[in-house]
């Protein structure tokens, strides 16, 4: 029995179920079927032997199109919304692995998990939500906990990429490593098992990240309407932020720091909170810019940007600008989030990081310009396909 488009299942990730939502599914035996488009993004479509049935959105500009909600933000979304065939096969979708053509398959997205973990899985992965399969579920992970207290190894995976600074990490070595053409990253993949205590500290850790709540930035609506230009730029019209940025986010950092530094007494405690939180910025930046911060579009100019020599001896952020600072601010609430700070602490570094946006926002005209972007080349398109 194929399961519904939009229903709720368990799917086996590793050796654990884990609640997910099927968004699309895949049956060979209706391939042929009739194509239903509607400007590229259908609010309904059917293409071949696929279903998808997720509503198109219409929000206002002042929505945010996160990257990280994302990486790959664009490519995340737009993969709810529309259907992208492999080449020669119309109806036959672009990231379905070819061993899987013959099969029923469903793109799940798993419940709490970034959508850069949504993957095609075969129906023999999915289970339906009952409470047989959810006592299953139960009796999965109390054995993998019992088998990780008697310091046994077990095939477990760490936490999704929310919940990890090096969880699928962009190539930086060969091109065919690239993502696969149409998917905003390669799927949820196995990390270094760990087994005994280690392991037991990654499921109880998962379980304790899912209950946190994220904090609020506020973002002025100029700013979100900034986010919404430089998602339709570089997914819509193919353009690519000319690197190295004239203005990079070490300046940006520094001319913040000597503006907000000027407000308290050089070596006070206030001070020294302030040059943390700069470099904190600085650090999460350079370590998240591969795996969160990126459009799969500019996946190819970044693993450019690292084999380059002139860049050899330079941090991420000494060659990327505000564009891309901006975007890990739509980030940041989650990554907080997945700190062990107390309240206090959170809430002296939300200050410092809406100060930070509110200067971003002030200094607009100066760091977010128009002709920073430019049209990629027939070239860099093949490429960024893996054509």
């Amino acid at each position: 029995m194929v399961l519904a488009t939009n229903s709720r299942c368990l799917a086996y990730h590793g050796p654990l179920l884990y609640e997910a939502k099927i968004l699309m599914s895949y049956d060979p035996s209706k391939r042929g079927s009739k194509t239903k488009l509607d400007d590229g993004l259908p609010p309904t479509v059917e293409i071949g032997n696929v279903v998808n049935t997720h509503k198109r959105k219409r929000g206002p500009r002042s929505s945010l199109p996160a990257p990280g909600s994302t990486p790959d933000g664009d490519e995340a979304n737009d993969k709810n919304r529309h259907f992208s065939p492999k080449e020669g096969k119309p109806d036959v979708p672009a990231d379905l692995a070819d061993e899987n053509e013959d099969k029923i398959c469903y793109y799940v997205h798993y419940k709490g998990w970034k959508n850069t973990w949504d993957e095609w899985v075969g129906e023999e992965r999915v289970l339906a939500l009952n409470e047989d399969n959810i006592k299953l579920q139960k009796e999965l992970k109390a054995a993998a906990l019992a088998a990780a207290k008697k310091g046994k190894d077990f095939d477990a995976l760490a936490p999704p990429e929310a919940l990890s600074e090096t969880a699928s990490p962009a190539p930086t070595t060969k091109r065919k490593s690239m993502a696969s053409k149409d998917s905003p990253a390669e799927g949820p993949r196995p990390v270094k098992r760990r087994g005994g205590l280690a392991a037991l500290e990654d499921l109880e850790k998962e379980d304790d990240y899912l209950k946190r709540k994220e904090i609020a930035l506020v973002v002025p609506d100029k700013l979100k309407a900034q986010l919404v230009d430089d998602w339709e730029f570089v997914t819509k019209d193919h353009q690519l932020v000319g690197l190295p940025r004239k203005v990079t986010v070490v300046d940006i950092l520094k001319e913040f720091k000597k503006e907000a530094e000027a407000k308290y007494r050089p070596g006070s405690a206030d001070a020294d909170i302030l040059n943390e939180v700069v470099s904190g910025i600085k650090l999460y930046f350079d370590r998240s810019l591969g795996s969160i911060l990126l459009y799969r579009f500019e996946r190819e100019q970044y693993l450019q940007v690292t084999q380059s020599p002139d860049h050899s001896n330079k941090t991420m952020s000494d060659v990327y600008g505000a564009e891309h600072l901006l975007r890990l601010f739509v980030s940041l609430p989650g990554l907080i989030a997945m700190t062990n700070m107390d309240a206090q602490s959170v809430a002296v570094l939300k200050e410092h990081l809406e100060d930070f946006v509110r200067f971003l926002s002030t200094h607009q005209k100066t760091y977010f310009l128009k002709e920073a972007y430019t049209n990629a080349s027939p070239a860099y398109e093949a490429l960024s396909k893996g054509l």
